[in-house]
């Protein structure tokens, strides 16, 4: 119950600097910090250190319930599609790279043609 409560007690008090950023960063019009794809890879890495903690507990003996059972088991689907997160945010990550390497040379183009 003790660490239960510090755990709220910390994640109420990282909400509102996160929160506060987030509105600066729109009032002044940044890009959003992740993409879909990112914010993806994030969740699934997120369930993998989950599963990861299910089969420590299970290497040390306790016993698991169905739900936690089913998520061990499909460790391996999960690893896949991480995999397949990740070429797909290095892909985005190149076409942004690719994108930005055009825009200095129409901003030229556009000065010399004005």
């Amino acid at each position: 119950p003790a660490l239960a409560s510090a755990a709220a007690a910390a994640a109420k008090n990282s909400k509102k600097p996160a929160e506060e950023s987030e509105s600066e960063e729109a009032a002044e019009g940044f890009e959003a910090r992740f993409t879909a794809a990112e914010k993806k890879l994030r969740a699934l890495e997120k369930k993998h250190r989950h599963v990861k903690t299910l089969k420590v507990l299970l290497a040390r003996g306790v016993e698991l319930d169905a739900q936690q059972q089913a998520k061990v088991r499909a460790e391996k689907s999960l690893k896949l599609q991480i995999e397949q997160m990740m070429h797909e945010v290095a892909a985005e990550n190149e076409r942004a790279a690719a994108a930005e390497e055009e825009e200095p040379q129409e901003e030229a183009t556009a000065v010399v043609t004005g």
